[in-house]
């Protein structure tokens, strides 16, 4: 198998050109993440009027789209979904097991019994061990002595883990614990990305009633189901794998899934973590040119923190190297650490006395060599990674102080600095950070932190005050992708199933924020004072804040008057505008610095008459947002806010942010127009505020779309991204593959469809950013395909406005009764209105493919 590359989150690309001011184009982009509520982010200027819900014509069902806020394996439960290992002798374990898996169940009292892990068939009698969870919630552990016959012990108790959680479960087996007996143990941890070091024993130890063996069979370890017999399947999501021969033993089998990209369907259970993957192959290094900095002639400090495939390499591997005249740091095949360095009398190589220890995962690295006295110190450690070499703690490997044939200076070399070999990787490593310092514990020349750069960078300026620029060459991202639709590695997205499935958004609403006096504290505290009687202040903070750079900080001191606080209006014009007899709801955000006083919101009319007021607010020092829905007199005009205590006279002091009075019983999301979603009516902070239309009607002018993802199996005639009915009979726009799914089309319709097919090809299983662009001044219509456009554009032909009352949705197209269902993967979408201007350029069109992340094979 090919090893996946180590992969980290990637980011945005840079723009080296001046694009569109942002007040002539507008940006929506549609939800990928969720908030603390489970609830769907729209993450773009958009706004919360395009918070996608997911939805099923059909109605709720097991096929609706997932989000998986995590990477990981994520396993529906269907046969033949599943990840597996070939059998080898270390997987064939015969006396005590230990299996470890990090996992998030959808239901954590399944429909059926789920198999986390198992090396077992039927046919052949090949049964072995199986760690499982029972349809109540029970952890199970299964063996075989011989094949045949299966051996079965449960937890005494079960889980109780809330649904959709993740966690660390294990399961231990004793075959014989020197008392005539087997004892299975099982346990439980906290969710954490790197193996638990406490576990806590779930229930009671379970003793078997005799001691065991386990057989050595030939099947292989299969994740996530039983053994491709369609039972015992797995749903929800495994991000890591661990079986141990022994308890607390050597480790044989380790798979974390957390650190594959999108789509990979085969890798090295002992994949590495973030950094530079170098690979024994040639051009799989990378280097910074030489200069005077990195030119160490006197005494020089070598450090890497890195992890080795196999820290006794089958050939000696260069980990820093200034080759030619210079130096190097390399791990010998017997697992020694070696300095390399060329002197006037001739080069030297000098390695520590010992091996370093057994090690697993990453660990830092060290060479020292004095020039005078030629003594050279080799240290190993294994802190975690530290933002600075001198907070690191080192262990001398081996004797002290190791000398070698030829002392002095290090000769000047020409040579660049090379991290790995310069013709090719020498072994399989993966280089976190490389550290090159002018001087035992001196200057820092270099310092290299291949963590920090984005997955495929290819260049980048390293972190010493010197800022050299590193190259990254060769063949460092191989994938070996050849499945079709096994069960995925997946980045994050959503994934939306082929049948009745679709995201969806309310079709545009709008609304109005009647507070006209300083709603979110922009510039001052507006016409807030603190009660008459009230001793204390009211003060524009830039401490804390919900929205925007201020809230207002109320410190109520007195402790005499019992209704003591803040107003507005109060015994002054200076009330909020409002009209008779209407419904309104009144909010605004607050944040507690004690959990204590009751506090209330209070609402009156002009006089100051009691109209409504709220319950006291709950005790919580987080933000919170405080709503109160009322109907004003027959003859009101105006409201005043109180923000007080009631009969208390205890100090107390808060943050009040983001009011908000509109008509209506419901409390819409906070809008004024300082933000990108709303409007000023009038002068900033002084005025109401509107929410800007997203998309209708300035959609009757020229944009661009764009849908980033993945495509699975699509047949034909499939809706991705749009606001449109069936073939485009309504008004509307849409994007949808075409028949054969190898061509995408963007529409444009107004009765009747106007199509651009896309010249690029879709491939099951592939990545892609499918996209349209419109420019309503050049009459065209373009769609493109991961930044490739079609070539030629068509025509433009509509002559009325294509906004329409639909929702737009993602997976299916618009219609009353939804139809062309897409099987995709959703990694984001993004809609950009450029209403004051032409059409997106060519370049701005890759751009924004580049930003969504196919163009570059990512996703984020």
């Amino acid at each position: 198998m090919l090893r996946a590359p180590s992969l980290r989150r990637s980011y945005a690309l840079g723009v080296q050109r001046k694009l569109r001011p942002i007040e002539k184009c507008q940006f929506a982009v549609l939800p990928q993440f969720q908030d603390a509520n489970g609830g769907l982010i729209n993450m773009g200027s958009g706004g919360s009027d395009l918070d996608a819900q997911s939805g099923s014509a059909a109605g709720a069902d097991t096929n609706d789209p997932t989000y998986v806020g995590e990477r990981g394996l994520r396993l529906p439960g269907v046969d033949g979904n599943h990840a597996s290992t070939p059998d080898s002798a270390a997987l064939s374990i015969t006396g005590d097991i230990d299996i470890r898996v990090r996992v998030s169940m959808d239901d954590w009292t399944p429909a059926a019994t789920a198999t986390f892990v198992s090396k077992y068939s039927t046919t052949g009698n090949q049964r072995g061990y199986i760690f499982r969870l029972s349809d109540v919630g029970i952890l199970q552990m299964w063996w075989s002595t011989n094949g045949t016959d299966l051996e079965t012990e449960v937890a005494t108790v079960a889980t109780g883990f809330t649904n959709g959680t993740a966690h660390w479960v294990r399961a231990t087996l004793d075959v014989d614990n020197g008392s005539s007996d087997a004892e299975i143990k099982f346990y439980t941890a906290d969710d954490s990305p790197d193996e638990p070091s406490t576990w806590t024993q779930l229930g009671d130890t379970v003793l078997h009633g005799a001691t065991t063996s386990q057989v050595d069979n030939t099947t292989p370890v299969w994740i996530g189901d039983l053994d491709t017999s369609g039972t015992g399947l797995f749903p929800g999501l495994i991000q890591r794998v661990s079986i141990r021969d022994g308890i607390d033993g050597t480790v044989v089998f380790d798979a974390d899934f957390t650190k594959l990209d999108g789509g990979t369907t085969s890798f090295a259970h002992d994949h590495t973590s973030d950094g530079l993957r170098l690979w024994s192959n040639a051009n799989s290094y990378a280097s910074i040119p030489d200069g005077s900095e990195v030119s160490i002639t006197g005494d020089i400090d070598l450090i890497a923190y890195l992890e080795m495939d196999d820290w006794t390499p089958s050939t000696q591997t260069g980990i820093i190297r200034k080759w030619g005249d210079g130096y190097a740091l390399y791990m010998a095949t017997s697992g020694t650490i070696q300095l390399w360095t060329a002197t006037a009398g001739g080069s030297n190589f000098v390695g520590s006395s010992l091996t370093i220890p057994t090690l697993t995962g990453s660990q830092w690295i060290r060479a020292t060599r004095a020039a005078t006295s030629g003594f050279h110190n080799f240290y190993v450690s294994s802190d975690p990674r530290s933002t600075d070499p001198d907070e690191i703690t080192w262990t001398l490997v081996g004797d002290a102080n190791r000398t070698s044939t030829h002392t002095g200076n290090i000769v000047d070399g020409a040579g660049d600095l090379y991290f790995g070999n310069e013709s090719g990787a020498d072994s399989d490593i993966t280089l976190h950070r490389a550290i090159v310092r002018d001087g035992i514990g001196g200057t820092i020349a270099a310092d290299v932190d291949f963590t920090r750069n984005p997955y495929g960078a290819t260049s980048f300026t390293e972190d010493s005050s010197n800022g050299f620029t590193v190259t990254v060459n060769g063949p460092i991202t191989t994938i070996n992708q050849s499945g079709v639709n096994p069960a995925r590695i997946i980045d994050g997205p959503t994934h939306i199933l082929h049948t009745d499935d679709y995201f969806e958004t309310a079709n545009e609403t709008k609304w109005t924020n009647l507070w006209d006096d300083e709603p979110s504290f922009g510039t001052s505290v507006g016409s807030w004072s603190m009660r008459s009687g009230s001793a204390g202040t009211n003060t524009l903070s830039s401490t804390e804040s919900f929205i925007g750079p201020n809230s207002m900080y109320v410190d109520h001191t007195d402790s005499v008057e019992a209704f003591g606080g803040v107003s507005i209006g109060e015994g002054d014009a200076n009330d909020i505008p409002i009209d008779a007899s209407t419904q309104y709801t009144l909010s605004c955000w607050v944040k507690r610095t004690e959990s204590t006083v009751p506090l209330y919101l209070l609402a009156r009319d002009q006089d100051g008459n009691a109209i409504s007021a709220t319950s006291a607010i709950p005790t919580t020092t987080d933000w919170q947002r405080i709503t109160l829905t009322f109907t004003s007199g027959v003859g009101d005009t105006g409201l005043q806010v109180r923000f007080t205590r009631l009969n208390d006279t205890t100090p107390v002091a808060y943050y009040l942010d983001a009011f908000q009075v509109e008509t209506g019983a419901t409390a819409n999301p906070y809008v004024d127009g300082s933000l990108p979603l709303g409007r000023w009516t009038g002068t900033a902070h002084a005025s109401t505020s509107e929410s800007r239309a997203v998309m209708d009607p300035l959609i009757d002018s020229s944009f661009v779309a764009a849908f980033a993802g993945r495509t699975y199996d699509p047949d034909g005639n499939e809706h991705w991204f749009g606001k449109r009915d069936g073939y485009g009979v309504d008004a509307g726009w849409g994007m949808r593959n075409l028949s054969g799914f190898d061509t995408a089309q963007g529409l444009i319709g107004d009765g009747a469809a106007t199509g651009a097919d896309a010249s690029a090809t879709m491939t099951a299983g592939g990545n892609l950013v499918l996209g349209m662009r419109r420019d309503v001044a050049a009459d065209e219509v373009e769609a493109f395909l991961n930044g490739t456009g079609s070539g030629s554009p068509a025509t433009d032909n509509t002559t009325a406005s294509i906004a329409n009352d639909l929702p737009l949705r993602i997976g299916a197209d618009s219609g009353a009764t939804p139809a062309l269902y897409a099987d995709v993967e959703h990694h984001g979408a993004a809609f950009r209105n450029c209403h004051d201007g032409p059409a997106l350029s060519d370049r701005e069109v890759e751009v924004l493919s580049r930003q969504l992340g196919a163009a570059t094979g990512r996703f984020y």
